[in-house]
């Protein structure tokens, strides 16, 4: 003999509380709880089964979802309401960026702030003007791993990588020098946030 799992109580307390004392029947189209003190001791529709108490739920709050002043709620298989506090502009921000504050799109990142608007800042150009100078005319692309930089007369129009998102610039200037700073016979250089080398004499 099959044993059937047993069908969860439902949550009728909203409904069995409006009654006298929280008891009596509760009547909905083909369904009948029968309340005592506040809660269902059981439910069912005219031809005597159990009514789903997801279903009971749902008439309850009239529909699967609803919206309280401060939480989304929702019903769970056991017919009890779940519901989750109502997030913050912020919140919703990142949940709308894949879970992210900040993101990057080819020219520019984004960031979320406190109130949930967006601020984004462009990236800058990166300076390119070493590698791009040793093409015939400063014209050309220039390959380095993943990296691909178009250059026109001696400076770079734009830099990808293979997926086609834009690269950090000052990635482009570690790449171009060999690291994130390096010697010349009179100075000591590292490469600034936009790509630039920054040098100082000794």
């Amino acid at each position: 003999m099959e044993v059937q799992p047993d069908i969860p109580v439902p949550d009728t307390s909203e409904v069995c509380a409006g009654l006298p004392n929280g008891t009596g029947n509760w009547v909905y189209e083909d369904t009948t709880c029968i309340c005592v003190n506040g809660g269902a001791t059981s439910c069912t529709n005219t031809n005597g089964a159990a009514v789903d108490p997801n279903m009971i739920c749902i008439v309850i709050h009239g529909g699967p979802t609803w919206t309280t002043a401060t939480q989304n709620c929702s019903c769970n298989d056991d017919g009890s309401p779940n519901c989750v506090n109502t997030p913050t502009p912020y919140e919703q921000c990142v949940a709308d960026h894949n879970g992210s504050a900040t993101w990057s799109d080819p020219d520019k990142t984004c960031t979320c702030e406190l109130d949930g608007s967006i601020t984004c800042v462009d990236i800058p150009v990166p300076d390119t003007s070493d590698v791009c100078a040793g093409l015939p005319n400063g014209t050309g692309n220039w390959v380095y791993e993943d990296t691909t930089c178009i250059c026109v007369n001696g400076g770079a129009t734009s830099c990808t990588n293979t997926n086609g998102a834009a690269v950090d610039p000052n990635m482009i200037c570690i790449v171009i020098h060999g690291g994130p700073t390096w010697t010349t016979a009179t100075q000591n250089c590292s490469c600034n946030d936009d790509g630039s080398p920054n040098c100082v004499n000794f």
